[in-house]
């Protein structure tokens, strides 16, 4: 919840460079656009934040898939 703008706005960080780490959360992005869409607080949507929340959740799905292929074999034994 701390990393995640639920409590508070994603406007409050100022800083370039915390703003780039804060962005690389997924769920930064997928708030933002609710917030924006229900209360209307961005007057432009976040498209920062969307472009990298959908990219870091491709980089995840992608990464999931590799790790998914490799212990498919396995899999069946250890349930």
């Amino acid at each position: 919840m701390y990393l995640t703008p639920i409590a508070y706005g994603s406007g409050m960080i100022t800083n370039p460079k915390l703003q780039f780490i804060y962005n690389l959360n997924p769920m930064v992005g997928v708030v933002n656009g609710f917030r924006s869409s229900l209360l209307g607080e961005y007057a432009v949507m976040p498209i920062q934040s969307m472009v990298f929340s959908a990219l870091i959740s491709i980089l995840i799905l992608i990464s999931g898939l590799f790790y998914f292929r490799r212990m498919e074999r396995q899999f069946a034994d250890v349930i």
